[in-house]
């Protein structure tokens, strides 16, 4: 697919910095915030320019999870084009170069995606189930990273500070670290793949893990087959059978 257009983009939680390129030509810069009202206005100015087709556009960004969704909805409703990249491959593309800001990194980006335009990989959104399951991944990571960062503290006040202040302590904060611990209930590995050709091989190493094929999700406990069920009870019988 030939592109006119190449588009950088920084993307940061609030802001999204554009840095607009007709081929190898920087046209211009523009900042806005990072929500769809706002995205919405700035392809209406993109539609301005001379010979401006979306279909003939190229929007490239680095991966920054969640930060990257409100444009990523609003391009792929609208039929953009989409390439998603590592940050360190757009990085040692380009070199060693001084100064960084969200603006220069808008047109790195930008000179990135000309440069390497045969390269061009589309990005497509993933299944609804793993999205919602990844999420689900997530928070639990979280809840026991917090875990942990309450606890470690407490243990390393042994032979550092009186018992009765210890004691005092961990009581305040039992009732959080019990609740914490209701939340997680178990310390588990859990992989979640869109993919039936390597899936079952990266779920070796997981303790339960769900796979997805044509319509249908494979659930796996200890990288060994457990059931296979339809996409839109994927989400439910995996939590049933993990029992989180």
């Amino acid at each position: 697919m030939e592109f006119i257009y190449f588009v950088g983009v920084d993307v940061s939680k609030g802001e999204l910095d554009f840095a607009i390129y007709k081929e190898k030509e920087l046209l211009f810069h523009k900042e806005t915030s990072n929500n769809q009202k706002a995205i919405s206005q700035f392809i209406k100015e993109l539609q301005k320019l001379d010979g401006f087709e979306l279909s003939k556009t190229i929007f490239c960004m680095e991966h920054t999870g969640i930060y990257n969704n409100p444009l990523l909805v609003f391009l792929h409703k609208k039929k953009g084009n989409i390439w998603l990249e590592a940050a360190t491959k757009i990085k040692n593309s380009l070199g060693n170069i001084r100064g960084k800001n969200d603006k220069l990194d808008a047109i790195r980006i930008g000179c990135f995606a000309y440069k390497n335009r045969d390269e061009i990989r589309l990005w497509k959104p993933k299944r609804a189930v793993v999205v919602s399951l990844t999420d689900l991944t997530t928070v639990r990571k979280r809840l026991i990273k917090a875990k942990k960062q309450l606890k470690i503290p407490l243990k390393e006040l042994v032979g550092f500070s009186k018992n009765s202040s210890i004691n005092k302590q961990l009581k305040i904060c039992q009732r959080t670290l019990n609740s914490l611990e209701a939340d997680i209930k178990k310390d588990l590995k859990i992989a979640v793949m869109g993919c039936i050709v390597n899936g079952p091989g990266e779920a070796v190493d997981a303790d339960f893990a769900l796979v997805g094929g044509k319509q249908k999700f494979a659930i796996y406990r200890k990288g060994k087959f457990v059931k296979s069920v339809v996409e839109k009870k994927a989400v439910s019988e995996f939590l049933k059978i993990i029992k989180i």
